[in-house]
């Protein structure tokens, strides 16, 4: 969202509180852990997102949102919400499915029966005839 205003240099009264607000649906879908969400500037001189000395997260006082993230602010500047990733619960490209370990041996455990009961009737067949001789 960009939020583009222009004001009379004068009027403006230091420091301003800016709010960004936020549902859980949007939380969620950026893999991001709200406890960390904070209100980051963007420091030109240094080129780098910087935290203000005053920011947080709060639960939301506004209808139809779940929360905000807010800093106060001594001067003009592009701000952005940003928060440390979350691992998803579910692996990316995927849906985890338990594997039961028997129904996947099981024809192996069945072709190794068969081998080993081939391998002693042809045993017993070859001392039967040993013997009949």
């Amino acid at each position: 969202m960009v939020v583009d205003t222009t004001l009379d240099p004068s009027e403006i009264v230091f420091p301003i509180t800016i709010r960004i607000y936020f549902t859980n649906e949007e939380i969620i879908s950026a893999y991001v852990d709200q406890s960390t969400l904070r209100l980051y500037f963007w420091d030109e001189t240094n080129l780098e997102w910087t935290l203000p000395s005053n920011s947080g997260v709060e639960p939301s006082d506004v209808p139809g949102y779940d929360g905000y993230v807010w800093a106060d602010i001594y001067h003009l500047s592009v701000f952005a919400a940003m928060g440390n990733p979350k691992e998803p619960k579910v692996p990316v490209g995927g849906v985890w499915t338990p594997i039961n370990k028997l129904e996947l041996l099981a024809p192996y455990i069945g072709l190794a029966s068969l081998i080993t009961i081939a391998a002693i009737s042809i045993v017993f067949v070859k001392y039967r005839k040993k013997k009949q001789t």
